[in-house]
């Protein structure tokens, strides 16, 4: 299994009219230790989104298909406080859930700051740049944390102290004194639905 498999998703969704429709959500793949896929995009997917019947027929063509018999889930929203669950984000916390660890992940975008940081402190590999700019809102996919320029304005500051926030224990986060974020009152929860 390596990582050209998620690459390749990444680009046939690029070119499909569920993602050019609209304003082309961000889709999120990932790969685990185990060879399993987990897909989704901002907000969360379930096998009742548009596209999701193509998604699986280019899937179970390819060879990779084929010769590992993986599964593939759909991660759905992790929830968190309002709607800001990127799509990378949705993935890692479907991930938690399953008992798996994510190894690989690719975007239709590049990784918000607010995203990149977690995936690095997750120790998941990335696809993607880190892009520059700020995020309107963002939600931790496993703490109780939210962040963005909705909240404050001072986003290179949530930045860090979603670094420090992540060098911390659990116990550790719930006494978490929050500057330039603000404290989540709901703890998310990574869920799934499996394509294939």
């Amino acid at each position: 299994m390596n990582n050209a498999v998620v690459d390749d998703l990444i680009k046939w969704i690029k070119k499909q009219e569920f993602y050019l429709k609209g304003q082309q959500p961000n889709y999120a793949v990932g790969l685990t230790a185990n060879g399993n896929l987990i897909i989704s995009k901002v907000g969360g997917l379930t096998d009742r989104t548009g596209g999701m019947d193509d998604l699986q027929t280019e899937i179970q063509q390819t060879q990779w298909f084929s010769d590992n018999a993986p599964t593939v889930y759909l991660a759905k929203k992790y929830g968190g406080d309002g709607n800001s669950n990127h799509g990378e984000m949705c993935v890692l916390a479907a991930a938690d859930a399953l008992g798996e660890q994510l190894t690989y992940i690719k975007c239709t975008g590049d990784n918000c700051p607010a995203c990149f940081a977690m995936l690095a402190s997750a120790g998941v590999a990335t696809g993607n740049a880190q892009a520059t700019g700020t995020q309107a809102g963002w939600v931790h996919p496993r703490g109780r944390m939210a962040l963005g320029t909705g909240l404050t304005s001072s986003w290179s500051d949530q930045i860090k102290e979603l670094n420090a926030y992540n060098q911390l224990t659990a116990g550790e986060q719930k006494k978490f004194v929050h500057k330039h974020t603000q404290p989540g009152s709901v703890t998310p929860q990574g869920a799934s639905t499996v394509l294939i």
